[in-house]
């Protein structure tokens, strides 16, 4: 895993289609052992264009249009955080307003849907739901937020939103590709849990490019894995 790693944060990334979305139960279990984990754990490798483009339906002119500005500011300071820790993978990120269209963009391999509702999930890729329960969010990340938005009044569901692109990113390193498949059978080792305790992009990329294994701790929870994948608060992720 350590030589793809190395070749990943040199900049060789894959990409897949991975579909994130906010809507309907989310549930966890959890986090086993590291033993355990490399035990019943798969990687999959699958090669994709060497940049995650993650294309965020933002709630828009949906019936859930008042947490727009919080999806919105959520995804975009994890993408920042990505970059700024210059141990991620490349990307590129488009923001679309579902109530518009929920037609995922040409050439996604993230697709984020914050109220996916009553449509059908698509299979083969990873999905995150989360529940009706959004934690509240801490002063310090708020105000980080924020510098985002500066008009932000409604901070609900923007840690659940960050922590569905930190938590995709750090699958993206584990696998050492962003294809879905590879995402989807990394989930798990995003939460390994005598794993390093880490809370950033940043120090969680380092620890991995160490060879250590990692136990993220997000801004909606501690990631734990569940039945399907992995749960972080309310926020869960899985292979369909």
């Amino acid at each position: 895993m350590r030589a793809s790693l190395s070749r990943h944060l040199a900049g060789v990334t894959v990409a897949g289609i991975l579909v994130v979305a906010l809507a309907g139960c989310a549930g966890g279990s959890d986090a086993v052992s590291s033993s355990a984990v490399a035990e019943s754990v798969t990687v999959s490798q699958v090669a994709g264009d060497g940049t995650l483009l993650i294309a965020a339906m933002l709630p828009g002119t949906t019936d859930d249009s008042s947490y727009t500005d919080a999806v919105e500011a959520g995804v975009q300071l994890a993408v920042r955080d990505i970059e700024a820790s210059g141990l991620g993978p490349a990307v590129s990120l488009v923001l679309r307003d579902a109530g518009t269209s929920t037609e995922v963009p040409e050439g996604a391999d993230v697709v984020y849907f914050p109220f996916l509702g009553e449509a059908e999930a698509p299979t083969g890729v990873v999905v995150a739901q989360v529940g009706d329960a959004p934690v509240t969010a801490s002063d310090d990340f708020v105000a980080r937020l924020e510098a985002i938005s500066p008009l932000l009044e409604d901070s609900r569901y923007a840690a659940e939103s960050y922590d569905a692109v930190i938590v995709a990113a750090l699958a993206d390193l584990v696998a050492g590709s962003d294809a879905a498949v590879s995402v989807g059978s990394a989930l798990p080792l995003v939460s390994v849990s005598d794993g390093y305790a880490c809370t950033s992009f940043g120090d969680c990329a380092t620890a991995l490019s160490e060879g250590e294994s990692i136990h993220y701790v997000g801004q909606s929870g501690t990631a734990e894995r569940s039945a399907d994948g992995l749960a972080v608060g309310d926020l869960s992720l899985a292979l369909f």
